[in-house]
């Protein structure tokens, strides 16, 4: 896995178009995420920390997968700001299953 290509799809993915914006919400230097991203520098794993915490991914996430998907971010996006609501997973399903019978679908049928 190239650890500096995930970092720059999952960058671009959230919409973060600049490796500037990066710094700014990770505390990273420029330089030092630029390097990482190009290969020319490892990542510790302290600093990937940092990085996935600013682009809303656990780290088991972005292990995981080769490649998440636009969708697949969204989703994780979506639940993400769920739960800084205080609501949970359980709750999102209930309030799809309920959307999903008022348009007269059954939401385990629905492709989420």
């Amino acid at each position: 896995m190239n650890i500096g290509k995930k970092i720059t799809e999952l960058r671009l993915l959230n919409g973060i178009k600049s490796i500037t914006a990066l710094s700014k919400i990770s505390g990273l230097s420029q330089s030092y995420i630029s390097q990482i991203e190009n290969g020319t520098r490892k990542c510790p794993l302290e600093s990937l920390n940092s990085i996935c915490e600013a682009l809303n991914i656990s780290m088991s996430d972005f292990f995981k997968d080769a490649e998440l998907s636009k969708k697949q971010l969204e989703y994780i996006n979506v639940i993400k700001l769920a739960e800084s609501f205080g609501i949970t997973t359980k709750d999102l399903e209930q309030l799809i299953q309920i959307i999903a019978k008022t348009k007269g679908y059954n939401a385990w049928e629905l492709e989420l």
